[in-house]
């Protein structure tokens, strides 16, 4: 089912299915709500499952948010449709969106369930890092940095070819059908300003809020950042677990949601931090 909502002016377009718990799940950047499509095959009628296009992204706009909003306004975007859903929800977040459920968890954390996290984008972590970790710090603004003048410059397919090539490995640009090439040219000039992602202020205190359940996963044949990033993040929070999926990108809850569904169903059947269900010991 296909809904829109008003909301200070933008509309918020969402797509609902399924029964059972709310799951609401938070797509990565270059991407729309339909990307977890696979996800939702896979999961069928086991949960009420929320998958919205984000600020911008897909069918909603992104009017009422100003260019030096942070990711606490890319999370209120989606905080009416957490307050229409009359309990608190499972949320999940993948990428950007991974960032974009953070925020709306500390946010409102009472409003939350559990949190499942697929490599989020928290550059930031890296930022006041020491040698290695500046080093991928200053990778990220680089590509950044790039993408943005190429966009500037009229060239938004060498801006989504680094994009792509960035996160899933040298070449898969030149590998990807000339429609997708298309689509994600335009998708680029969507994308949130990265600099909300490396100008982020949380500090350990606001991840000590976190007091449900927290799953970060992550594959292991993604950039060495967003692994990194993931190790940090579940040390920072209290609740988290560090789940590794083997033979994975970053890019996994859409190109192998086969895969990644199965281990995202256990994290949301958690109750508690020290119950661990046999799919999940697995996967660690």
């Amino acid at each position: 089912m296909a809904m829109l909502q008003q909301h200070n002016g933008s509309c918020l377009f969402y797509r609902k299915s399924g029964s059972g718990d709310p799951v609401l799940l938070l797509h990565a950047s270059g991407c729309t709500g339909g990307s977890w499509q696979g996800l939702v095959s896979e999961f069928g009628t086991k949960f009420t499952l929320y998958t919205p296009d984000l600020a911008g992204c897909g069918r909603s706009s992104r009017d009422y948010i100003s260019e030096g909003a942070g990711l606490r306004e890319e999370a209120e975007f989606i905080a009416p449709l957490l307050s229409q859903i009359d309990e608190p929800v499972h949320l999940v977040g993948h990428s950007f969106g991974g960032v974009v459920a953070l925020a709306a968890a500390l946010a409102w954390p009472e409003r939350i369930k559990t949190l499942t996290l697929y490599e989020p984008v928290a550059f930031y972590l890296l930022r006041d890092g020491g040698g290695a970790d500046r080093k991928k710090f200053e990778l990220f603004r680089r590509v950044t940095e790039d993408m943005k003048w190429f966009i500037g410059n009229g060239a938004n397919d060498r801006a989504a070819a680094i994009f792509v090539d960035f996160w899933s490995g040298p070449g898969t640009w030149d590998r990807l059908p000339a429609a997708q090439q298309d689509d994600l040219s335009q998708a680029v000039l969507k994308m949130p300003a990265f600099r909300v992602i490396a100008d982020e202020r949380w500090n350990a205190e606001d991840f000590h809020r976190l007091h449900f359940p927290v799953a970060i996963l992550r594959g292991d044949r993604s950039p060495p950042a967003s692994l990194r990033i993931a190790e940090i993040l579940a040390d920072l929070i209290p609740a988290a677990r560090l789940i590794a999926i083997p033979g994975l990108g970053h890019m996994a809850p859409v190109t192998h949601p086969r895969a990644v569904a199965p281990v995202i169903a256990d994290c949301l059947s958690q109750r508690g931090a020290g119950e661990t269900s046999p799919q999940l010991a697995a996967a660690e």
